[in-house]
């Protein structure tokens, strides 16, 4: 089972409404789903969510990375177009997008690589 944090879930239906809450009812199966087509084992979400829910997690092969499901916002398709146009540079990259899901799976980025410097 996926871990929803009840002040996400809040923040979701207030700024969402009824979509936020359909949203919210089926973001574990849209995990599920997302964790069963890439082969992933996923974590707990990041603390602090806001918008979006993210969570690390860690491919088949034993790669790092973040589960990206966007919420109701109409953005998804911009987003996940300029990720791919980024490719990694100055973002993290792109690795797949469940389009139906609006979610991306994302390469883990360490803090030296998104610009922060050394851990």
């Amino acid at each position: 089972m996926f871990a929803i944090p009840d002040d996400f879930a809040r923040t979701q239906i207030e700024i969402h409404g009824a979509k936020g809450q359909d949203w919210l009812d089926r973001l574990p199966a849209i995990l599920d789903t997302c964790a069963g087509q890439w082969g992933l084992t996923l974590d707990p979400p990041f603390p602090h969510l806001s918008y979006h829910y993210a969570a690390p997690g860690m491919r088949a092969d034993g790669a790092p990375v973040v589960v990206k499901a966007c919420a109701p916002t109409g953005e998804f398709l911009l987003e996940s177009a300029a990720m791919r146009v980024y490719d990694g540079r100055g973002a993290a990259q792109l690795l797949a997008v469940d389009p139906a899901n609006q979610v991306m799976l994302l390469a883990a980025c360490r803090r030296e690589q998104a610009g922060g410097g050394p851990a």
